[in-house]
Parts: structure tokens; C-alpha cells; sequence
């Protein structure tokens, strides 16, 4: 007579090989990306940091610009030489032709950014392709060995605890496959949100052009009045 003892440690076993088989199928399905979204995030992440320092450095630039116009406008109504005035405007000149560079180190932060945000849509978008393609094959092999377990069951069981087995290694399997799927639509909500990411990067680059444009036209103004002021000095001009 069978030992009840040692028949029930081979179906715990067997049991225990199902579950790890469809872990283990989930994990090789899935594994690939997560590793692959992680760099992505990793890249993303050190331009991201990147921009915050020099956005930082340009409000503690800008807040410089504000004094120091505020000191010109004291210097003409306090009629002073234009030596002192021409010192002022030259500090502002120094200081816009700082916070102009700062911009502009935005600008190629910024397609550095769209250039990774645009790779992580592109890839995500062919990981998406590439696992659903995958998935429609696992579902029709699952739907073959399906057909092939249900005979199994039926016939080729050779007691309860063996039909059992096989039942539940197909269920643990299919509840694998509904995990991919579940995965499926995260990877589409990403996507989704790589393209607005996108969208917002490419928004954000375009306001600091502009503000780069501004920049350098007050640039200009400011170079012009000291110039002004030079030939005020040397008495070319009343």
C-alpha cells in the first residue's frame, strides 16, 4: 500500500513546480523591459538634474539683473557722472551676458532631454509591439496545450491528485498570461506618459528660446548705452 505521506510530498511538489514554471515565464516576458525602463529613467533623471541647478543659477542671476537696474535708474535721477553710471551698466552687461549663457546651456539641456524622452517613446513604443506580438503567440500556444491538458485531465490523469496538478498548472499559467496582459496596459499608460513628457519638453525648450531672444536684445540695449556713455566721456556727445 502507498504511503499517504509520500503521495502527498509529490503533489505539494508538484504543485510547487507549477507555480515556479509560470513565475518564471512571467519573469523572462517581463524582466527585459523593466530593466530596459530603468535606464531610460536613469538618463532622464541626471538632464532633469542638470536643468534644475541652472534654473536655479538663473532666478539668483536675474534677482542680480533686478538690483542692478534699479541702480541705474538711482544713478540718473541722483545726475550722476557717467563714470558711475557706465560702471553700473556695465556690471548688468557682465551679468546678462552670464545669465545668456545660462540660458543657453538650458536650450542644449533641453534636446538633450527631448532627444531621451523621444528615444524612451520610440522604444517603449516597439517594446509594446514586440511584447504584444509575444503575447498573441503564448496565447495560442496556450490555447493548443490547453486543448492538449483537458484530454490530459479527462484520460490521461492517473488519479484525482495528478488531475488536479494539471489543472492547476494551467491555471497558475493563465494567471501568469493575465499578469503580462495587466502589464500590457502599464506599458501603454507609460507611453502615454512619455509623450506628454515629451510634449512638455519640448514646450519648455521653446519658452527659453524666447526668453534667449529677449535676453539678448536687452543685451544690445544695454551695450548700446554704454557706448552712449563712452562717447558722453569723451565729449563727443553734449
Amino acid at each position: 500500500m502507498a504511503n499517504p505521506t509520500k503521495k502527498k510530498n509529490r503533489v505539494s511538489k508538484k504543485r510547487v513546480f507549477a507555480m515556479v514554471l509560470a513565475g518564471l515565464l512571467a519573469l523572462l516576458f517581463l524582466v527585459p523591459y523593466v530593466v530596459q525602463i530603468a535606464g531610460y529613467a536613469a538618463s532622464s533623471q541626471e538632464v532633469l538634474d542638470q536643468l534644475a541647478q541652472l534654473q536655479q543659477n538663473a532666478v539668483a542671476l536675474d534677482q542680480q539683473q533686478l538690483e542692478l537696474q534699479q541702480t541705474i535708474i538711482d544713478t540718473q535721477s541722483e545726475a550722476m557722472d557717467y563714470v558711475a553710471q557706465k560702471a553700473v551698466i556695465d556690471q548688468t552687461i557682465q551679468v546678462l551676458q552670464t545669465r545668456i549663457t545660462n540660458t543657453q546651456d538650458q536650450i542644449l539641456e533641453y534636446n538633450l532631454l527631448i532627444s531621451a524622452r523621444q528615444e524612451e517613446l520610440d522604444q517603449a513604443r516597439a517594446r509594446e509591439s514586440e511584447l504584444y506580438e509575444r503575447y498573441q503567440d503564448r496565447i495560442r500556444a496556450m490555447e493548443e496545450y490547453g486543448r492538449v491538458s483537458y484530454w490530459a485531465v479527462l484520460f490521461q490523469a492517473n488519479s484525482l491528485s495528478d488531475m488536479i496538478d494539471r489543472i492547476e498548472m494551467v491555471q497558475e499559467i493563465a494567471r501568469a498570461d493575465q499578469e503580462m496582459l495587466e502589464e500590457l496596459g502599464n506599458i501603454s499608460d507609460q507611453i502615454e506618459a512619455a509623450r506628454d513628457e515629451l510634449e512638455l519638453a519640448r514646450s519648455a525648450m521653446e519658452g527659453t528660446r524666447q526668453a534667449l531672444a529677449e535676453q539678448q536684445a536687452t543685451l544690445a540695449q544695454q551695450q548700446a548705452q554704454s557706448d552712449t556713455l563712452i562717447l558722453a566721456m569723451t565729449g563727443d556727445v553734449a
